[in-house]
């Protein structure tokens, strides 16, 4: 791994855990972050160019992660022209200050599997070779970013490796994802401050869920053996329905609960979505470490360590 490292979005879920990992190691690690919570995490906002170029001159990094993005979970009511101007122009923004002060850098640019959507293969099976299919503007928004990637890359000869995670999970996972929202609604049951009753939405969707974790240890892999403008997807390869993310989560509680759908629930845009992950396990041997009941579990103590006010 590079000793001079840049995690732009380093205030996000993936990009704090990533800049822990890297500062653990013997790398000279910094983040990025629109609201900076430690010495090693700088103030910037990618819709910021300006900003961004300075700050690539001032820590001259070898490689750059770019996690930062606008998501549903952080903005439920965000509009298309919301994720453009933050996703794309945003990712713009970070390519072009790289063109300017960093043209050597490998740069590291996240996805998500939204851009996939609907999977074209009969069992929901998505390679990195399956059709863009996004479904909502967050979608768009990515496949937009994906593409971008592999024009700079091409065009401009930067040293671009594009990762598309599948659904991250694990300690710290924010609410407005459906693991962390069931997981807030134990805890607060737990703590009197919810009749115990767990309310939801569509379970039958099937997903595959991957240990933030695990996704860390791929980026670094990536970052040192990854193909200059390909394209890997980050998965477990398991398809998961979210009936039995609720069941594992209910049965790790302290309080017996019931299970109450809401009323005319909308069903899930997407049935089902698996990541094929052996296109990045040739190339590093990676592999899933982490068992999703362990994911569970963290994502659970994560929400007991959080203030009883903010979770109701």
């Amino acid at each position: 791994m590079t000793s001079r490292a840049l995690v732009i979005g380093a205030g996000g879920f993936l990009g704090g855990h990533l800049l822990k990992r890297l500062s653990a190691s013997n790398v000279s690690a910094v983040g990025t972050a629109r609201q900076p919570h430690s010495d090693n995490i700088l103030a910037a906002d990618i819709t910021d160019k300006l900003r961004l170029v300075e700050i690539f001159k001032q820590t001259t990094p070898e490689v750059i992660f770019h996690v930062a993005s606008l998501t549903p979970a952080a903005a439920p009511k965000a509009t298309l022209d919301d994720y453009l101007r933050v996703n794309v122009a945003g990712t713009l923004n970070v390519l072009e200050a790289a063109r300017e002060v960093a043209p050597q850098a490998r740069i590291v640019l996240v996805t998500s599997s939204a851009m996939f959507g609907y999977a074209e293969a009969a069992d929901g099976v998505i390679h990195e070779t399956s059709a863009l299919n996004p479904v909502n503007p967050y979608g768009v928004s990515k496949a937009t970013q994906h593409l971008i990637g592999y024009q700079y890359a091409v065009q401009y000869k930067l040293d671009i490796v594009r990762v598309c995670p599948f659904n991250l999970i694990g300690y710290g996972l924010p609410s407005g994802l459906v693991a962390s929202d069931f997981a807030r609604q134990i805890v607060a049951i737990e703590r009197g401050e919810q009749e115990p009753i767990i309310r939801v939405g569509d379970l039958s969707a099937k997903r595959d869920f991957l240990d933030v974790q695990d996704a860390v240890r791929a980026l670094i892999d990536l970052a040192a053996h990854g193909k200059s403008g390909g394209s890997y997807n980050l998965a477990s390869a398991q398809a998961v329905p979210i009936s039995a993310v609720l069941d594992m989560l209910v049965h790790l509680s302290t309080r017996l609960m019931q299970v109450e759908p809401f009323p005319n629930a909308a069903k899930n845009a997407v049935p089902i979505q698996i990541g094929s992950y052996a296109k990045l396990n040739a190339i590093t041997g990676w592999q899933p470490h982490i068992a999703l009941q362990q994911s569970l579990v963290d994502v659970l103590a994560y929400w007991r360590t959080v203030k009883v006010e903010e979770t109701v």
